[in-house]
Protein backbone atom coordinates (compact mmCIF):
# COMPACT_ATOMS: atom_id res chain seq x y z
CA UNK A 1 0.00 0.00 0.00
CA UNK A 2 2.80 2.39 0.91
CA UNK A 3 4.60 1.60 -2.38
CA UNK A 4 1.49 2.50 -4.36
CA UNK A 5 1.27 5.77 -2.43
CA UNK A 6 4.94 6.57 -3.25
CA UNK A 7 4.42 5.75 -6.93
CA UNK A 8 1.34 7.99 -7.00
CA UNK A 9 3.23 10.79 -5.29
CA UNK A 10 6.16 10.46 -7.70
CA UNK A 11 3.82 10.54 -10.70
CA UNK A 12 2.02 13.58 -9.30
CA UNK A 13 5.32 15.42 -8.81
CA UNK A 14 6.41 14.48 -12.32
CA UNK A 15 3.15 15.82 -13.77
CA UNK A 16 3.54 19.07 -11.80
CA UNK A 17 7.15 19.47 -12.98
CA UNK A 18 6.31 18.77 -16.64
CA UNK A 19 3.31 21.10 -16.48
CA UNK A 20 5.42 23.90 -14.99
CA UNK A 21 8.12 23.34 -17.64
CA UNK A 22 5.53 23.52 -20.43
CA UNK A 23 4.01 26.64 -18.87
CA UNK A 24 7.43 28.34 -18.84
CA UNK A 25 7.93 27.51 -22.51
CA UNK A 26 4.45 28.73 -23.48
CA UNK A 27 4.79 32.00 -21.53
CA UNK A 28 8.16 32.70 -23.16
CA UNK A 29 6.76 31.94 -26.63
CA UNK A 30 3.82 34.26 -25.93
CA UNK A 31 6.12 37.16 -24.98
CA UNK A 32 8.40 36.43 -27.94
CA UNK A 33 5.43 36.91 -30.27
CA UNK A 34 4.16 39.91 -28.32
CA UNK A 35 7.48 41.80 -28.30
CA UNK A 36 9.34 40.28 -31.24
CA UNK A 37 12.41 40.16 -28.98
CA UNK A 38 13.70 36.88 -27.57
CA UNK A 39 14.99 36.68 -24.00
CA UNK A 40 18.75 36.25 -24.03
CA UNK A 41 20.90 36.90 -20.99
CA UNK A 42 23.53 39.55 -21.72
CA UNK A 43 26.28 38.17 -19.52
CA UNK A 44 28.77 40.36 -17.71
CA UNK A 45 31.44 40.52 -20.40
CA UNK A 46 32.83 44.02 -20.63
CA UNK A 47 31.06 45.43 -17.56
CA UNK A 48 34.24 45.87 -15.54
CA UNK A 49 35.95 47.77 -18.35
CA UNK A 50 32.78 49.74 -19.09
CA UNK A 51 32.36 50.95 -15.51
CA UNK A 52 36.08 51.32 -14.75
CA UNK A 53 37.12 53.20 -17.89
CA UNK A 54 34.25 54.44 -20.01
CA UNK A 55 31.09 55.22 -18.03
CA UNK A 56 30.83 56.25 -14.39
CA UNK A 57 27.48 55.42 -12.84
CA UNK A 58 28.32 56.72 -9.39
CA UNK A 59 25.45 58.87 -8.13
CA UNK A 60 23.37 58.70 -11.34
CA UNK A 61 20.11 57.07 -12.44
CA UNK A 62 20.49 54.02 -14.69
CA UNK A 63 17.74 52.47 -16.82
CA UNK A 64 17.89 49.07 -18.50
CA UNK A 65 15.23 48.61 -21.16
CA UNK A 66 14.51 44.92 -21.55
CA UNK A 67 16.50 44.17 -18.41
CA UNK A 68 15.88 40.42 -18.18
CA UNK A 69 16.99 39.31 -14.72
CA UNK A 70 18.70 42.64 -14.04
CA UNK A 71 22.40 41.72 -14.36
CA UNK A 72 23.37 45.17 -15.67
CA UNK A 73 21.29 46.95 -13.02
CA UNK A 74 22.81 45.01 -10.14
CA UNK A 75 26.31 45.67 -11.45
CA UNK A 76 25.50 49.39 -11.77
CA UNK A 77 24.06 49.43 -8.23
CA UNK A 78 27.23 47.78 -6.92
CA UNK A 79 29.22 50.52 -8.69
CA UNK A 80 27.40 53.30 -6.84
CA UNK A 81 24.43 54.16 -9.06
CA UNK A 82 21.91 56.25 -7.12
CA UNK A 83 18.90 54.53 -8.68
CA UNK A 84 18.55 51.61 -11.11
CA UNK A 85 15.31 51.00 -13.02
CA UNK A 86 14.63 48.05 -15.27
CA UNK A 87 11.71 47.06 -17.48
CA UNK A 88 11.08 43.51 -18.67
CA UNK A 89 8.09 41.82 -20.29
CA UNK A 90 9.23 38.17 -20.19
CA UNK A 91 7.70 36.96 -16.97
CA UNK A 92 10.24 34.51 -15.62
CA UNK A 93 13.34 36.69 -16.15
CA UNK A 94 11.37 39.57 -14.60
CA UNK A 95 10.41 37.41 -11.62
CA UNK A 96 14.02 36.33 -11.11
CA UNK A 97 15.22 39.94 -11.25
CA UNK A 98 12.41 41.21 -9.05
CA UNK A 99 13.17 38.70 -6.31
CA UNK A 100 16.88 39.48 -6.64
CA UNK A 101 16.16 43.21 -6.34
CA UNK A 102 14.53 42.60 -2.97
CA UNK A 103 17.60 40.85 -1.57
CA UNK A 104 20.46 42.24 -3.62
CA UNK A 105 19.40 45.63 -4.95
CA UNK A 106 20.19 47.51 -1.78
CA UNK A 107 17.02 49.57 -2.23
CA UNK A 108 18.48 51.12 -5.39
CA UNK A 109 17.38 48.56 -8.01
CA UNK A 110 13.74 48.28 -9.11
CA UNK A 111 12.52 45.99 -11.86
CA UNK A 112 9.06 46.38 -13.39
CA UNK A 113 7.03 43.93 -15.45
CA UNK A 114 6.08 46.59 -17.94
CA UNK A 115 6.58 47.66 -21.55
CA UNK A 116 9.47 50.13 -21.63
CA UNK A 117 7.87 51.90 -24.60
CA UNK A 118 5.26 53.17 -22.09
CA UNK A 119 7.81 54.16 -19.44
CA UNK A 120 8.95 57.70 -18.66
CA UNK A 121 12.69 57.84 -19.43
CA UNK A 122 13.20 61.50 -18.57
CA UNK A 123 15.04 60.78 -15.30
CA UNK A 124 17.66 58.49 -16.90
CA UNK A 125 21.31 59.52 -16.95
CA UNK A 126 22.43 56.18 -18.43
CA UNK A 127 20.31 53.86 -20.58
CA UNK A 128 21.40 50.30 -21.37
CA UNK A 129 19.96 48.33 -24.29
CA UNK A 130 20.66 44.71 -25.18
CA UNK A 131 18.05 44.30 -27.87
CA UNK A 132 17.85 43.27 -31.50
CA UNK A 133 18.58 46.13 -33.96
CA UNK A 134 14.92 46.59 -34.92
CA UNK A 135 13.93 47.10 -31.26
CA UNK A 136 16.89 49.41 -30.57
CA UNK A 137 15.96 51.67 -33.45
CA UNK A 138 12.30 51.63 -32.41
CA UNK A 139 13.09 52.81 -28.87
CA UNK A 140 15.76 55.27 -30.06
CA UNK A 141 13.16 57.88 -31.13
CA UNK A 142 11.48 57.60 -27.72
CA UNK A 143 14.82 58.06 -25.97
CA UNK A 144 15.69 61.13 -28.03
CA UNK A 145 12.34 62.74 -27.22
CA UNK A 146 12.48 62.11 -23.48
CA UNK A 147 16.05 62.35 -22.20
CA UNK A 148 18.19 65.40 -21.61
CA UNK A 149 21.54 66.34 -23.10
CA UNK A 150 24.43 64.44 -21.57
CA UNK A 151 22.51 61.17 -21.21
CA UNK A 152 24.61 58.13 -22.07
CA UNK A 153 23.18 55.30 -24.16
CA UNK A 154 24.95 51.95 -24.06
CA UNK A 155 24.03 49.22 -26.52
CA UNK A 156 25.39 45.69 -26.44
CA UNK A 157 25.95 43.80 -29.65
CA UNK A 158 24.17 46.21 -32.00
CA UNK A 159 24.97 49.79 -32.91
CA UNK A 160 22.44 52.55 -33.37
CA UNK A 161 21.80 52.93 -37.07
CA UNK A 162 23.36 56.00 -38.65
CA UNK A 163 25.28 56.89 -35.47
CA UNK A 164 28.92 56.34 -34.75
CA UNK A 165 29.57 55.44 -31.13
CA UNK A 166 31.60 57.81 -28.99
CA UNK A 167 33.38 54.80 -27.52
CA UNK A 168 33.39 51.02 -27.93
CA UNK A 169 34.46 48.17 -25.68
CA UNK A 170 35.17 44.98 -27.59
CA UNK A 171 34.14 41.90 -25.63
CA UNK A 172 34.88 39.36 -28.37
CA UNK A 173 38.04 40.08 -30.36
CA UNK A 174 37.27 37.60 -33.16
CA UNK A 175 33.86 39.06 -34.04
CA UNK A 176 34.29 42.66 -32.86
CA UNK A 177 31.18 42.18 -30.72
CA UNK A 178 30.94 44.58 -27.83
CA UNK A 179 29.44 47.51 -26.00
CA UNK A 180 28.75 50.77 -27.88
CA UNK A 181 28.61 54.02 -25.95
CA UNK A 182 26.81 57.15 -27.16
CA UNK A 183 26.50 60.55 -25.49
CA UNK A 184 23.43 62.64 -26.27
CA UNK A 185 24.70 66.02 -27.47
Amino acid sequence: MFVIYLIGLALSLLIVFVSFFLLVILVNIFFLFKTGVPYVTSGKEGYAELFDKAVSVSGVTVYDLGCGNGEFLFEAASRGAKKCVGYELSFFPFLSGFVRSIFQGGGRASIYWRDFMKADLSQANVIYLYLIPRAINKVYNKIMQEVSLGTTIITKGSQLLSHEPDDKIVTDKSSGYGLYIYKIK
